[in-house]
């Protein structure tokens, strides 16, 4: 059965949402007792202010690391976001990575009309290395599959779970630092097991909260990642199937094919398929009707 997309955006989010709520009142606990209450306030007041839209660019930004474009770097691109117009795709904020590694996607939206592009990308375009065309088609997908979310409140969502992010970034830094280990790998894929050796036996010992709270805890690192690689999935869809429909779904596959980006011979597929022909308008002359469909060009 097919999840529904507020199903999958949910499972993601509350259980991160959850854990940066405790996280922070451990903090709150923590603090001298006159700080607590103005940090409550400007917590509260951060999440509303990002909540109605505003302080996209600053919070953008410092969440990816980026900077505004420069006026060099937007009239390298120029041809890409006049190609993005012509596809509905327009009001967008250009920002630039400060730095690149090597997990870094080339292409990030967030907020309402932020995106971020990373420097390599700016520079493959200068150089001539990459078409503007497959850099119009690589964002108007990014864009669309964003959109496919309907994301209310993102930016206060993420401001909101950073002490989640945070934490799993130092478990997941440890975890690499003790891979060495023996028997680590085995630990972490045997956790279930230990899952349900923890509630049957609280649940002998009388203690039958403690085991289901440990053990929805456990449940939740199979739950949360599964929930999110469904998400990106459904999202990542919808967006070839916008870049298809505008018929640069071929000049998107060229792209992923020649940087050897991880993909599946069934999404080539699809995108290499021909757009849909345009419903003509009944006002249309019939000169017009009969016009092929062509999709426009950046060189």
């Amino acid at each position: 059965m097919k999840m529904p997309m507020t199903v999958l955006k949910a499972t993601t989010f509350w259980p991160a949402a959850l854990v940066s709520f405790v996280l922070f009142m451990v903090v709150l606990a923590l603090a001298p007792p006159f700080l607590s209450l103005p940090l409550v306030l400007a917590a509260t007041a951060l999440l509303v202010v990002l909540g109605i839209g505003r302080l996209e660019g600053p919070t953008v930004e410092l969440l990816t690391a980026s900077r505004a474009a420069t006026v060099g770097e937007r009239q390298v691109v120029v041809n890409v976001v006049d190609g993005l117009g012509q596809v509905g795709i327009t009001d967008l904020e250009l920002l630039v990575r400060r730095r690149q590694r090597a997990s870094t996607p080339a292409v990030m939206v967030l907020g309402r009309r932020s995106v971020v592009l990373t420097l390599g990308l700016v520079e493959a375009v200068y150089r001539g290395w990459v078409d503007t065309e497959e850099v119009a088609a690589l964002v108007a997908q990014a864009v669309a599959a964003r959109r496919a979310r309907q994301p209310r409140a993102e930016l206060a969502g993420l401001v909101a779970t950073s002490p989640w992010r945070a934490v799993v970034t130092v478990f997941r830094g440890v975890g690499a630092a003790f891979a060495w280990l023996p028997f680590v790998g085995m630990a972490w894929a045997l956790r279930g097991v230990v899952a349900v050796i923890c509630v049957l036996q609280s649940v002998v010992e009388g203690r039958a909260t403690v085991g289901l709270l440990g053990g929805a805890v456990i449940a939740l690192t199979y739950v949360v990642p599964a929930a999110g690689r469904a998400l990106q999935a459904r999202t990542e869809a919808i967006g070839d199937q916008f870049v298809v429909e505008q018929g640069l779904g071929g000049v998107l596959a060229r792209f992923l094919t020649r940087y050897g980006h991880p993909t599946t011979v069934e999404r080539l597929r699809h995108l290499e398929q021909q757009p849909p022909p345009p419903v003509p308008s009944p006002s249309t002359p019939l000169a017009t009707q009969l016009m092929p469909l062509t999709s426009f060009s950046l060189n």
